[in-house]
């Protein structure tokens, strides 16, 4: 967990190390961080931005990504974001429309209020979509320089122009950090040209603002890792760990640009820019991961992987099979506030094997189950499929989490696909999600979910706290055969007009066979991983129970739902399957804050064991479990240790 610090040491701190390069401004409200724009760059003609007083470069993309712009700055406080179109502002919509922000027009500009880290999509009349990604300030800006520290400019001689490559300057300040035990890799603002990078063990890359890691778009500059049928091309790891590496890190707010469009269209040459590989214990944090010739960031055969306030900008017009992230075949990943944009999947989570997957031939090791990968506040907008899990199982996939996230456009919002092995993908959960609308490839029908089970089953997919702004065309729940079928499907508060649904067809999920059962409505059942907010020592594990459990609580820590519908019948008990290995405590059920209106509680008692699981049974208090409400689980406890594991909940 990173350390928080106070604000005037944050201050200092920045000051002592970026107002070089990078323009800050403070005033009451809040500091402005604003990041010197890289020369391979341009700024659009479409958009200016300025957060308070200061100006924001908004990076051209025309030459690459076609419909959208994008800039990014790190503040404190509340700002004020000021855009000034290059015409009258006719119409504007500000996405996610969840966040409910509202806006002031006035000839050519638009201005709103930010107070927290966030992820925005503005489209304005027909001018090209604006990205802002808003974030916070760094709290752990290294110095440049000094014991643990290697910079790639002052002391590796790294061409900081572009105009050379610094491949071997880079790699070499890596090994450096890396056979000193470890360190810091330091990469001043600038452009750094370079054939393919390897990471090693206890080394942590801090690319500062203004910093591109570029690929050199020469076919010649890398090594060929694998060759794509599907588009007859071959293709490489841009950066990639050692095998069996550990404790590395990618943080800051610099970029990784794969130049990987020019590659691919015009020396037939694919690359996946970044590669975590059969490696434990790596994390990103903060950086832009941009244009990749194929699947940009694939995560395979890892575990305990964060990727956090990173953003994921890709072409979503021309390139198929750029994907933005691709989870494979890996353990305990979790991707939070995170924005991605792409032509193919933006978030997808995959299993392959060796023998018949082209990509896979030179992955190190064996196949993996994946198991344990929750998805936390992102932003998608693709093409293809915004969330899906699939279409390659060959591997089993069991869970899956994504939640608190937004869906901008899309052709499949919600998916799980079985089209490539036998082996489940089961224990999927989708919750609260706001999905607004649809841009399907040409040719294709759009839908908001999609349940296909062609070469395996798929098991115990719950759509919880849903809402659909648009329902794309008719939606798909099918099964192909006796042994790929979908079961234990659950929908719960799946809203259409803001209404919960209670049949298929006011969802449009009407492309439906005998292989695939009859889903619940509205049942009240709430995995525990699934939670909307949280405070304290909360942690995902995997759970013999099937799927994940939530762990860690101890006294004062609580998990919340959004949007529990009760309806106008008050309920009156609640079932919860909880294990522990102690005894003492509670675990108490309120209403719309962590000590609001009491709604129950369950005194805790040890089950045998933190995965000896118990159903438990108590009863509500009269007439409060009535009408919308959060909910929030409260844990109690006189001591600091934890009180119970908590897999699900359900009221009756």
């Amino acid at each position: 967990m990173l350390k928080r610090l106070k604000f005037l040491s944050l201050i200092v701190c920045m000051l002592a190390s970026l107002v070089a390069v990078v323009p800050l401004t403070a005033s009451a409200a809040g500091t402005i961080v604003s990041y010197p724009l890289p020369s391979i760059y341009t700024t659009t003609s479409q958009y200016t931005v300025t957060a308070d007083s200061t100006n924001i470069p908004v990076i051209d993309t025309s030459a690459v990504f076609v419909n959208y712009n994008y800039c990014n700055f790190s503040f404190s406080g509340t700002t004020t974001i000021t855009i000034t179109a290059s015409e009258p502002i006719n119409t504007y919509n500000i996405s996610p429309k969840a966040l409910g922000i509202t806006a002031t027009k006035s000839g050519n500009t638009l201005t709103f209020t930010l107070s927290s880290p966030t992820y925005l999509i503005v489209k304005i009349n027909n001018l090209k979509d604006l990205v802002i990604a808003a974030d916070a300030l760094e709290t752990n800006v290294p110095a440049s320089s000094g014991t643990g520290i290697y910079n790639v400019k002052t002391q590796y001689g790294a061409d900081s122009t572009g105009a050379t490559l610094a491949t071997t300057a880079i790699q070499n300040a890596i090994n450096a950090a890396n056979a000193a035990g470890g360190g810091i890799v330091y990469v001043p603002a600038g452009v750094y040209k370079s054939g393919n990078l390897v990471l090693k063990s206890n080394v942590s890359v801090y690319l500062e603002g203004g910093s591109v890691i570029r690929g050199s778009g020469n076919p010649s500059d890398y090594t060929t890792h694998f060759h794509k049928n599907s588009l007859n091309k071959d293709g490489t790891w841009f950066i990639y760990t050692e095998t069996n590496a550990n404790n590395i890190k990618i943080y800051g707010r610099g970029t990784i640009d794969g130049n990987g469009h020019y590659m691919r269209n015009t020396n037939n040459y694919l690359n996946n820019i970044l590669v975590p590989l059969q490696c434990s214990n790596f994390t990103v944090d903060g950086i832009t991961i941009r244009d990749s010739g194929g699947w940009a960031t694939i995560v395979t055969r890892s575990n305990n992987v964060t990727f956090q306030n990173t953003k994921h900008f890709n072409n979503n017009e021309l390139d198929y099979e750029n994907d933005a992230i691709d989870i494979q075949e890996s353990q305990n990943v979790l991707i939070k506030h995170t924005v991605a944009v792409s032509e193919d999947d933006t978030y997808s989570f995959k299993t392959w094997d060796v023998a018949t997957t082209d990509i896979a031939a030179n992955w190190p090791g064996s196949p993996e189950n994946q198991s344990n990968v929750v998805v936390d506040d992102a932003l998608a907008w693709s093409r293809c499929g915004a969330f899906k899990v699939g279409d390659g199982v060959k591997q089993l996939q069991d869970g899956i989490v994504v939640k608190n996230s937004y869906v901008y456009r899309c052709w499949r919002a919600l998916a799980v696909g079985h089209l490539y092995g036998t082996p489940a993908a089961q224990n999927i959960i989708f919750d609260n999600i706001d999905v607004e609308g649809f841009w399907p490839r040409s040719g294709v029908h759009s839908r908001w979910f999609d349940l296909s089970a062609k070469t395996g089953p798929i098991k115990n997919v719950v759509y919880n706290n849903i809402n659909l702004r648009a329902l794309g065309e008719v939606s798909i729940m099918k099964g192909w055969s006796d042994t790929s079928t979908v079961s234990g499907v659950t929908l719960n508060n799946v809203r259409v007009g803001g209404v919960a649904a209670t049949t298929l067809a006011e969802l449009k999920i009407t492309d439906t066979n005998s292989y695939a059962a009859a889903p619940k409505f509205n049942t009240l059942k709430f995995e525990a991983e699934g939670y909307n907010l949280s405070s304290g020592v909360i942690s995902y594990e995997a759970s013999t129970d099937g799927g994940l459990d939530v762990g860690g609580g101890s006294n004062g820590d609580y998990i919340a739902f959004k949007n529990v519908d009760f309806g106008s019948t008050a309920k009156t008990s609640i079932d919860l399957k909880v294990a522990s290995a102690n005894s003492g405590g509670r675990i108490e059920f309120h209403l719309d804050s962590p000590t609001g209106t009491m709604l129950g509680y369950w005194t805790a008692e040890s089950t045998g064991g933190w995965q000896t699981w118990s159903v438990k049974n108590i009863p509500l208090n009269a007439g409060t479990a009535v009408g919308t409400h959060t909910v929030y689980v409260t844990f109690v406890k006189s001591d600091s240790t934890t009180v119970a594991n908590l897999t699900w909940f359900q009221f009756k």
